[in-house]
């Protein structure tokens, strides 16, 4: 999804990534500790039908203990993850597309 990144005045500076326990968006995401990287840590708490933006609070940890904190907020965003094929009276249409049908009126003769 993301990622975060510490900066430090120390050359060679490492650091520890969390997310604090109190703003973690009950707990829908996680940081990789190493690296930084937020991902989804429950999926059956994200959905479309809820909220669509979620604030967390980042705790970045240098290795003498020195740490700050920064507001993220992730945003969801309304992907198909299937698309779908249709064949609608021999006429093949994909999501998102639109096709308009007439019906036969009565006096067409058909």
């Amino acid at each position: 999804m993301g990622a975060v990144a510490g900066i430090d005045q120390d050359a060679g500076a490492r650091f520890t990534y969390s997310i604090s326990p109190q703003d973690d968006a009950g707990g829908r995401f996680t940081v990789d500790s190493r690296y930084g990287w937020i991902t989804v840590a429950n999926s059956s708490l994200l959905g479309w039908d809820g909220p669509h933006a979620f604030s967390i609070k980042v705790v970045v940890t240098d290795q003498s203990g020195l740490s700050g904190d920064q507001w993220v907020t992730v945003s969801l965003t309304n992907v198909n993850s299937i698309a779908h094929d249709f064949d609608f009276f021999n006429k093949r249409i994909q999501d998102s597309k639109t096709i308009t049908y007439n019906s036969p009126s009565k006096n067409s003769g058909m």
